[in-house]
Order: C-alpha cells, then structure tokens, then sequence
C-alpha cells in the first residue's frame, strides 16, 4: 500500500487534492497547497518516528505490557482488580479536559500515582501500543502512530519501566481489530471471569450495562449504582461510600471513564474487587451488530457515536421492571 497518494478529483465543479495517507481518504481544496504540504510533513513525521518501535532491538525503550488474553486468564483464576488507562486518562494527567470530565488536580494526581502503584490487589492496565501495530485496523493504526509521535514523550515520564502492565483494551476486543474471527471465543472468555459472582454495576446513567443482551448472563445477580455520566468525579466520594456499603463478596464491574480508574485503587486496597472494564458492554453489542464502525445502540449512552448528540433521551429512565429492580441508588 502506497503511504500517500495525491490526485485530483472534481466534484461539483470544483477541484480538490484528494489525499489518501495509510489508507484514509482527505479531501482539500487544490488552492490550499501549503497547507496540503504541511499537513502531508506532519503525518509523515508521525510515521516514521513510530517506525523503529514497530522493528525494536534491544536498544529501544518499551514498557513491558502483556497482552488482553493473558489478562483475562488472570482474572478467571485470581481476585485481582484492574484499573485502565487510555488517551482520555493520560490527557487529564497533562491538564487537559476531557468530553465527559473536566481537569481536576486530585484527579490529576491520583491518576498519575496509580500508574507506579505498589497496590499488589490491582493489575494496572495501558493501551498496548508502544511498539507493533499489526493486529489494528488500518485507521487504528494511524490514530495511534500520530499519538504516540506527539506524546511518547510524556508518557515515558509517567511509567514505571520495571512494573509489569497488561492491556486496557480488554474492553475493546472488537471493533479496533483487524481479525475479528476470534472475538465470539474471546467473549466467551470474558463471561468466565464474573460466572457464578454476584456483581454491582457502577456505571454512568444511560449506560444500561447488560440491558438487552447476554454479556452478563452468566452472573448470579445484578445490581447497579447510577452515577453521573459527565464529571463523576466531583461525586466521587458519595460513590466510593455507596460501594463500600456492600459485602465484600461482591464484584465490581465499572463503566465510568477516569473515576473508575481510582475507584479500582481505592476499592482494592480495602478488600473489594472491582473491574475497571468500560466500553466492554457497547463493545458487545457492536460485535452483536456485526458493526463496522461506531453506530449508536438503542437505549443506551455510546460517547464515541456520531449520533450521540441526538440521544438525549439515554439519560431517561426505561420501562424495564428487571432493570429497575437492579437499581439499588442513582447519585444525581
């Protein structure tokens, strides 16, 4: 495949440069040539410094991360709790908001500190993307070079280089992946880890984890605390007290961006076990749907849909008497 390729294309009567950079298609006016030269050099420089990380030696740095079905074998036979990490945590660890959570310096700080964490309860996932790239889809591919061009960096200066890492996209197994011939089987996988448990969503209102599909069948019980879908953390203590209220013999599964990533820590450290897995539940549903890109899923919140702006009404209550008998507090 060519790495850029430059044409020019009529539509409408006016003439564009239709570039076509690691297989994504961008139009620009033809007038616009230094800017189409300047963009080409940026992404061209995104690619090749990401280049000698997909064909390391031994003199490249790389954190040690293992992979997503190393993870899940963990987790069936050990109590271990996870907390993730993605893009959205490690801009809020540079100060920056994010779309459903504003910057705030505790959470800064404790973001930054659970990376290096001592915590032996808890397994600290990051998205394994510091060197191969093979098994993502082509736009996968090309988000993460130009990440990892702009931020490496930074990260660097936050990981623990002795500390074993696995992969957060335990909870994307789907629609980011090349071969999705294995997906059923990993799923199947995943449903061993909370089987026979009596679980506790803490999730987002309008989540809806579960609500009309399999993926959690095979739990003894359901039960969920509501929080807020934007800035949950400024609740964050009413949360931490309502999860602490419970048995210990419980299973967390959490679905609620960066303040799952603390309440992951702060859980296990005094006896809980909580999964940080957001995003798993839309992820099934996507597979379900055979989806080839981020489509919108009835009755339920998907932050990374096109269409989400049009879903107002996900946040509303539903008539699902079993979904509502779940329900043991909602935190407005």
């Amino acid at each position: 495949m060519k790495l850029i390729n430059i044409r020019d294309e009529e539509r409408n009567n006016k003439y564009f440069k239709k570039i076509e950079i690691f297989g994504l298609n961008i139009r620009i006016r033809d007038k616009r040539k230094e800017e189409i030269a300047k963009f080409i050099n940026s992404k061209m420089d995104g690619y090749i410094s990401y280049i000698k990380y997909e064909t390391y030696g031994e003199d490249i740095k790389i954190p040690k991360v293992k992979s997503k079905e190393e993870l899940i074998n963990l987790l069936i036979n050990s109590n271990q709790s996870i907390a993730r990490y993605g893009d959205g945590e490690f801009s809020l660890i540079k100060g920056s908001d994010i779309a459903f959570q504003k910057q705030n310096n505790e959470l800064q700080q404790r973001l930054r500190d659970i990376l290096t964490s001592k915590n032996k309860n808890l397994e600290v996932c990051v998205p394994n993307v510091f060197n191969s790239l093979k098994t993502f889809t082509v736009k996968e591919q090309y988000f993460w070079r130009w990440y990892m061009s702009q931020h490496r960096e930074d990260l660097y200066q936050y990981l623990d280089f002795d500390k074993i890492y696995y992969d957060s996209f335990i909870s994307r197994p789907y629609l980011n992946l090349k071969d999705k011939s294995h997906v059923s089987s990993y799923f199947q996988n995943l449903k061993q880890i909370w089987k026979d448990k009596d679980i506790v969503f803490v999730e987002g209102i309008g989540s809806r984890l579960g609500l009309g599909n399999d993926l959690f069948d095979t739990a003894r019980s359901i039960r969920r605390i509501l929080c807020p879908n934007v800035c949950a953390f400024s609740k964050y203590d009413e949360i931490l007290r309502e999860c602490k209220k419970l048995s210990k013999d419980i299973l967390f599964i959490l679905a609620l961006g960066p303040t799952a990533t603390i309440l992951a820590d702060d859980l296990s450290r005094e006896g809980w076990r909580a999964l940080d897995m957001g995003h798993i539940d839309i992820e099934y549903e996507w597979f379900l749907a055979k989806a080839d890109t981020k489509i919108d899923i009835k009755n339920k919140n998907v932050n990374e849909s096109k269409g989400k702006k049009d879903n107002k009404d996900k946040k509303n209550k539903i008539n699902d008497e079993l979904y509502q008998a779940q329900v043991l507090c909602e935190i407005k």
